[in-house]
């Protein structure tokens, strides 16, 4: 993964982003909408024969290079204030990141659709949490592979935004949810 970087003589080059990291296979990208932090979903998400688990999720601020790190089963590395005691990621050992959608309002609110489930973070320095699946009629499905997501921001107000979930596992199936917080529920697959 680089960027471009155009000289003051107008000469183009490139410079890594990820290079250094431990795993530096992609599953998955997501842009701010202001352009200013790239947030990267590592791991192979063509999950093939020679696939690759993902270490997490990275968030790149474009103008400086700095990286935090939200490692899958570890903490968070790479925080501005730089607590003594870094935060859990909230992330599963061994996922692989297969989209990530971020909020246009703010670049710090970011679902992303794992091999272990789809998880949600609200701000920049708390940890990730699993968006729980609520299935037909009741009771609630934990480590749905979801393969895509859509968070759907065309209501002004948070709680009203909708985040669509296609799930391979078990399913295939279609989930809908309606604001931060609350259960993704299943839709009926005919319908879909």
């Amino acid at each position: 993964l680089f960027r471009s970087v155009v000289a003051t003589d107008g000469t183009q080059s490139w410079v890594p982003l990820i290079d250094t990291e431990s795993v530096i296979t992609v599953g998955a990208l997501g842009l701010s909408a202001a352009g200013d932090a790239l947030w990267v979903g590592t791991g192979d998400s063509a999950l093939g024969g020679d696939a690759v688990a993902g270490r997490g999720v990275l968030r790149i601020t474009l103008a400086t290079g700095a990286v935090v790190r939200y490692y899958a089963g570890g903490t968070i590395l790479g925080l501005p204030a730089n607590p003594p005691t870094p935060p859990p990621s909230g992330l599963p050992a061994g996922l692989v990141v297969s989209k990530i959608a971020v909020d246009p309002a703010t670049g710090d609110h970011v679902v992303v659709a794992t091999s272990a489930g789809v998880f949600e973070l609200t701000a920049i320095d708390g940890g990730f949490t699993e968006v729980q699946m609520q299935a037909s009629p009741g009771g609630t499905v934990s480590s749905a592979h979801a393969s895509d997501l859509f968070l759907d921001t065309a209501s002004a107000d948070p709680a009203k935004h909708l985040l669509w979930v296609a799930l391979a596992q078990p399913g295939p199936a279609l989930a809908r949810r309606s604001g931060p917080g609350a259960a993704a529920n299943y839709l009926d697959r005919k319908s879909t």
